[in-house]
């Protein structure tokens, strides 16, 4: 009993873990994705260092919290009738433990990928060269026209 007692005061290991945080930015997504990628191709091709590029369709966005308010405005169009019934949001604000504000996040689109170029030794191989983009565009869920693939310089 003792030995379980004073075995949880003993620190974990911490394991690294090959996540994004909620607070990504544009740059982290793209290091995360090019070293997963890596991986992936590194396991079919045994190239030990593959180069990968990958290149972003959109950014970050985020879709905050928010309150709609009827803000009546009216106004006219050329034929005289009436155009109101404007929608005001209003975002939801919360105090950080520093003190600043901050808006409350209600869902984070991380970005779409444009398109993946990758070297590697065997890349100029039909085969692996197949194995990657499939790999590629199941994993990233793009299609085989946004993935290149060719292979490395021969010394």
């Amino acid at each position: 009993m003792v030995l379980i007692g004073v075995s949880s005061f003993i620190p974990q290991k911490s394991q690294k873990t090959n996540t994004v945080t909620a607070t990504a930015t544009e740059k982290e997504y793209v290091e995360f994705v090019q070293s997963n990628l890596k991986q992936i191709v590194k396991e079919i091709s045994g190239d030990k260092s593959p180069k990968v590029f990958v290149t972003l369709e959109t950014g970050i966005r985020r879709e905050y919290a928010g309150e709609t308010q009827d803000a009546k405005s009216q106004k006219t169009d050329e034929n005289g009738e009436e155009i109101s019934d404007d929608k005001k949001i209003k975002t939801i604000t919360v105090k950080t433990s520093d003190g600043s504000e901050s808006a409350v996040t209600v869902i984070e689109y991380m970005p779409q990928i444009r398109g993946v170029a990758i070297v590697c030794d065997g890349g100029q191989r039909e085969e692996i060269r197949e194995k990657i983009i499939s790999a590629v565009t199941a994993s990233l869920n793009i299609t085989s026209k946004r993935v290149s693939v060719t292979g490395g310089q021969t010394q």
